[in-house]
This record gives structure tokens, sequence and C-alpha cells, in this order.
């Protein structure tokens, strides 16, 4: 498991296989980690234990909000999918962000990372990274930081025009 803390606030994400194939799952304290939910918020939001989801990762945001991102199987290949909580857990967006820069599905992107600085998350797959910005409506804005093209170009792979970080994943 990952934890993290911000004041109070703490949070846990893990994948297990409870249901079959591994989940993504979440706990949180509202008091220093005396006490816990009595029932963990599962974060992936496909068919229950039929895709791998795993490595999770997780990072404060703001004011008690609460960012998430793993390595999911979904769609063939293993991407990065992020989902943002900003009450702290209560409540989801309906479906994932996917982060990665390919044709979904096609690639082996794995073991995420991130980090905060205020409303701004940076998630880093290998040494590509993109930055996310938390609008006051609570919607993702990203960009592509510059070195994502130079990277893909560095590697002679062409950058797509569609630039598929970010994309809503359905279920």
């Amino acid at each position: 498991p990952k934890v993290v803390m911000n004041g109070a606030l703490v949070w846990a994400v893990w994948h297990d296989e409870r249901n079959g194939a591994s989940d993504i799952y979440l706990n949180r304290s509202t008091d220093g980690g005396d006490s816990w939910l009595e029932d963990p918020i599962r974060i992936d939001s496909d068919t229950e234990g039929v895709n791998s989801s795993v490595n999770p990762t997780l990072a404060p945001v703001g004011e008690g909000g609460i960012a998430v991102a793993w390595q999911d199987n979904r769609l063939g290949g293993n991407d990065i999918l992020f989902r943002l909580s900003e009450d702290g857990g209560d409540s989801w967006p309906v479906e994932e962000f996917r982060m990665d820069t390919d044709v979904a599905g096609e690639s082996q992107s794995v073991n995420p990372s991130m980090i905060v600085d205020g409303d701004r998350v940076v998630l880093g797959v290998g040494a590509v990274y993109a930055t996310l910005t938390i609008t006051s409506a609570g919607h993702l804005s990203r960009m592509v930081a510059d070195a994502v093209e130079q990277i893909m170009q560095r590697h002679g792979q062409a950058v797509p025009a569609h630039h598929a970080i970010g994309a809503k994943v359905g279920r």
C-alpha cells in the first residue's frame, strides 16, 4: 500500500484480488489515522475483478483533495489511468482519465508516480510526464510537457496529432 497525509486526513491505496483480478481500493481517515472507513472505496470503475488494475499511487491535492493513478489492462496492454476526488474521497468522477500518449492498450505503461504542487499534479511514467492543472470547476486541464515531444522525437517516434493523454476511459 501507499499512504499519504495532509493535516489530519490520511489516505491509503492498494490493489487486491478479492473479486478475481486486481482492483484498486482506497481507505481514509479524517482523524490522523485513529479511525478508518468501515468499507474501503473501489477506485477503478470497470467491472469488478475482470481486468488487472495494479501499482496505484496517490497524492493529496489542495485542501482535502486526493489524486490516484494506476496501471490498468482493460484496453489490452497496460495504460495509466487517473482519478481525482476534490472532497477527500467522498465522490469521484464517473470515468477515469487515460494518461498515455500512445494508442490505447498498445504499449506497456507501468508503475506511475505523482508529485503535487498546490493545484498542479505531475504524473510520471518512465521518462514521460504530464502536468495536470486542477481548475476551480474541478475539471482537469492538462498540458503535455515539452519534454514529451522531445523524448518521443529523440526515440524516433512520431508525435501523434491527437495526443491521447487525458482521454476519458469508458466502462
